[in-house]
């Protein structure tokens, strides 16, 4: 297990009223669905250390009040040949100040408002997306890294610089509301340096009717096969004609619609809700794509729209 600067650890310290993100690792040689490469989060006393689910391998921890917890996260838990678990015992001792700015909201950018039938856009800047955590100008840049599952959103953010771990500045704008339509239309441009990947895909996180479901497909000789999931979607086109090499922008522009009764299957430990449905670049372990240190991705011109 780690912390948010992805130092390993078994032990911490927190104050009440204090939030601290953890990180696990996911099992990258479980097997089987998608649904396996998660992680699932419990506190042994929620009384004392309240834990949340950030996303597929981070939880936000808070200090309830005081004495000690133990953190547990489980990796690929429902399958016994691949689960794992790590621990890491969580001391809460005296109380956060009230300007301790340990909640992100506190540092949030907030949603931006859009004019009408635009669901998001990002045209004023070129967002970098490095494997490993950066910086830029002095403003940390979020690495993939530590989540084996997907870059979230492919860098959707309203500034170069977001730090914000606010959901909507993680994941980018949650599409729940276009479930049954209507029709939305996703464009924009990616790149990436380092090694060509022979694979790249752009997919939906929801896991019923299908798992995680795929938007698009670039590969060499892709289009002349069907996508099986256009008639769910009722995707525009096909797939794309050819892979992409590094270093190449390559055009994203799809119309789809989500059907009515989508559902992400992770849930919120701390709500009990079922999360958002997102966007997202995957990085599966030992999945069609897997990204190493030299993949930095950079986006730029994303555009959100209802195509009515």
């Amino acid at each position: 297990m780690q912390n948010a600067s992805s130092k390993a650890t078994t032990s911490t310290t927190i104050k009440a009223g204090e939030k601290m993100v953890l990180k696990a690792s996911i099992n990258k040689s479980a097997s089987g669905s998608t649904t396996n490469q998660t992680v699932k989060w419990s506190s042994s006393n929620s009384k004392v250390v309240k834990v949340a689910k950030k996303n597929v391998n981070q939880a936000t921890i808070t200090g309830i009040s005081n004495g000690t917890a133990t953190i547990t996260a489980v990796a690929a838990p429902n399958s016994k040949q691949d689960r794992k678990t790590a621990t890491c015992t969580v001391t809460v001792k005296g109380e956060a100040a009230k300007n301790d700015k340990t909640d992100s909201k506190a540092t949030a950018t907030p949603k931006p408002t859009y004019p009408p039938g635009v669901v998001y856009q990002q045209t004023k800047y070129t967002v970098d997306r490095p494997y490993n955590n950066a910086t830029k100008n002095g403003y940390p840049q979020p690495g993939y890294k530590l989540n084996n599952f997907a870059i979230w959103m492919i860098g959707f953010y309203d500034n170069e610089y977001s730090t914000s771990d606010e959901k909507y500045m993680a994941y980018g704008p949650d599409l729940t509301d276009y479930k049954g339509g209507p029709a939305l239309n996703v464009t924009g441009e990616f790149m990436y340096d380092g090694i060509d990947q022979k694979t790249v895909l752009l997919q939906l996180n929801y896991t019923q009717p299908s798992d995680y479901p795929i938007l698009w497909k670039w590969e060499k000789g892709a289009s002349k096969a069907a996508n099986e999931y256009a008639k769910e979607l009722k995707i525009s086109g096909v797939n794309g004609s050819e892979n992409v090499p590094h270093g190449k922008w390559t055009d994203v522009d799809v119309t789809f619609t989500i059907p009515s009764n989508a559902v992400n299957g992770d849930k919120d430990e701390e709500t009990g809700k079922n999360f958002g449905l997102y966007l997202y670049f995957p990085n599966k372990p030992g999945g069609s794509l897997l990204y190493v240190s030299s993949n930095t991705f950079h986006f730029r011109n994303f555009k959100i729209v209802e195509k009515k």
